[in-house]
């Protein structure tokens, strides 16, 4: 259709990210050094009436180390684009280096493997830190998986995931909706929707926990493949020191006469 403008809205046939706020998600300060993790409380016992209270040593815990990474963009644009600009294309990279940061951030929460490289920095994602579950002998896509499978996941986690309320599955959208075919021995679906069973902030659940969908969750559909986590975001921690932030300069590529754009974060 021929129109006198130019529209003014692009359709977006991209992903969109920032499933990483189901983690957890703190800015810290230039003195946090490390996160803390409790292993173990303190024990009390009976004891006799004036008698001595022995002194316990069962409390423990570990700590992570923090080491922040900076996450940088550049692009630049032609003066002349900015100049005959009707469509806002400073708007545009904004948007675009937004969700970039959103997407390093889910990147390194979920799918990161712990190489120390521009991709994923030396971190490791829930995907590859955490214990995996190996579905049963000839079920090696998703839509060959059963009940048994799925519930493997649930009870093999740590009890007070389950006593707190707090797990949920990080999927990507097309591995669940490969997961959609799957039923349970009586023949009912092992997800439902969110109209079927209503939890807040999420599609829908599995087995009666909520279902997050995430867009740089691994999609192999294949044999030992990585199809989805069951855990509390607790369990995974993003500490950020400072946030996204975003920049443009008329100085950076002066000889080419070009607008800069900068997107920075650590």
């Amino acid at each position: 259709i021929d129109s006198p403008e130019v529209e003014r809205e692009l359709y977006n046939a991209l992903l969109t990210y920032g499933a990483f706020r189901n983690l957890d998600v703190r800015m810290i300060g230039r003195s946090a050094a490390y996160v803390r993790v409790q292993t173990a409380r303190a024990a009390m016992a009976f004891v006799d009436e004036a008698a001595a209270i022995s002194a316990d040593s069962t409390k423990a815990g570990t700590k992570h180390t923090l080491t922040p990474k900076k996450l940088a963009g550049l692009i630049s644009t032609t003066t002349e684009l900015e100049e005959d600009d009707i469509v806002g294309i400073a708007q545009e990279i904004l948007n675009d280096f937004a969700q970039s940061f959103a997407y390093k951030l889910d990147w390194i929460g979920f799918t990161a493997d712990g190489t120390a490289d521009a991709t994923d920095g030396g971190f490791t994602g829930l995907f590859y830190g955490g214990t995996n579950k190996v579905a049963a002998t000839g079920n090696t896509t998703v839509e060959t998986l059963d009940y048994a499978d799925v519930l493997a996941c649930i009870v093999g986690v740590d009890p007070a995931i389950l006593q707190r309320g707090e797990g949920k599955w990080f999927i990507h959208p097309t591995m669940l909706a490969r997961l959609l075919t799957l039923v349970d021995g009586n023949g009912r679906p092992l997800f439902n929707t969110a109209i079927e069973a209503p939890s807040y902030g999420s599609i829908g659940t599995i087995l009666g926990f909520p279902v997050v969908p995430v867009g740089a969750a691994p999609t192999t559909n294949s044999a030992n493949g990585l199809v989805a986590v069951f855990t509390e975001g607790a369990n995974q921690a993003i500490r950020i020191r400072r946030d996204f932030t975003f920049d443009r300069s008329e100085h950076w590529a002066f000889d080419t006469d070009e607008i800069t754009y900068r997107a920075t974060g650590r």
